[in-house]
């Protein structure tokens, strides 16, 4: 590999070191979210066990109980650690700081998606492992297998990716609205309801579960944690399918607005 390749590529390890580095050092941050984690584990639990007994089933679309608490855990575990950028863009934005940040030796997108990596690795360490141990204790184990976890541990990356890009696009926005905040209202809920975080997409009806699976949504989280509890390499293909459309269409929107956001910053003396 060329030299400058190589490079323009440190640069970006730089930035995750650097996210990473931040955030050890206030390690209550991190510890504190997987106090949440193991509440939310016992939650789920008591919430599932009795809705299951209120149907008279033990399999829901073949997921039990614990299943479907494990894959809760794990879509809670990736969600707390992802870094909402879009408001940090806007208000650069609004405050000028964006003419300035553009002009820094490095493509800006890169370096904020890769800051806020780094500055995710620790929670999400944190955030798994605690929620390992407490749905170990609270329904069991599950069959982890060892490429189900490198094939899950895939698809968190692209659905960080997948999820870096929109929050792009909407902090982008403000270039021509002002304040993004409503857009980023509304994918968070969009989120919350459509990604498996309030009910995991495994139980739902046939129609409605292929539709939730193929919205960008649910492959943010959903699709890394089903994978991870439940692994099949003809669904795992399907996700990275999904996720590798979908960042190639917002990355592509991303790009343009960027581009045309530095234009927009050029052409008003920035």
């Amino acid at each position: 590999m060329p030299q400058s390749y190589t490079n323009k590529i440190e640069k970006y390890f730089e930035a995750i070191k650097i996210g990473f580095r931040s955030e050890i050092i206030y390690p209550f941050n991190f510890l504190s979210e997987g106090i949440l984690v193991i509440i939310k584990v016992a939650i789920m639990t008591a919430l599932y066990t009795a809705s299951y007994q209120a149907l008279g089933v033990s399999e829901i679309n073949s997921f039990g109980v614990a299943d479907i608490v494990w894959i809760s855990m794990i879509v809670e575990s990736i969600r707390y650690s992802i870094f909402p950028i879009a408001r940090p863009i806007s208000d650069s934005i609004r405050d000028g700081a964006f003419a300035y940040q553009v002009s820094k030796p490095y493509y800006l997108p890169l370096y904020i998606l890769s800051t806020t990596f780094g500055q995710g690795i620790p929670f999400f360490l944190t955030n798994f492992a605690v929620g390992i141990l407490a749905c170990y204790l609270i329904v069991g184990a599950v069959n982890f297998t060892l490429f189900g976890l490198i094939c899950g541990l895939l698809l968190a990356f692209f659905g960080y990716l997948l999820d870096g890009v929109i929050f792009l696009i909407i902090g982008m926005s403000a270039m021509w609205i002002e304040d993004s905040g409503p857009l980023w209202w509304i994918y968070n809920k969009a989120k919350f309801i459509l990604g498996g975080a309030i009910i995991p997409i495994a139980i739902l009806p046939g129609g409605l579960r292929e539709i939730a699976e193929f919205l960008p949504f649910s492959q943010v989280y959903y699709s890394a944690a089903s994978m991870l509890v439940k692994f099949d390499f003809t669904t795992f293909l399907t996700y990275l399918g999904y996720q590798l459309i979908w960042i190639t269409v917002f990355g592509l929107l991303a790009l343009y607005l960027f581009r045309k956001g530095v234009r927009h910053v050029e052409a008003n003396g920035g």
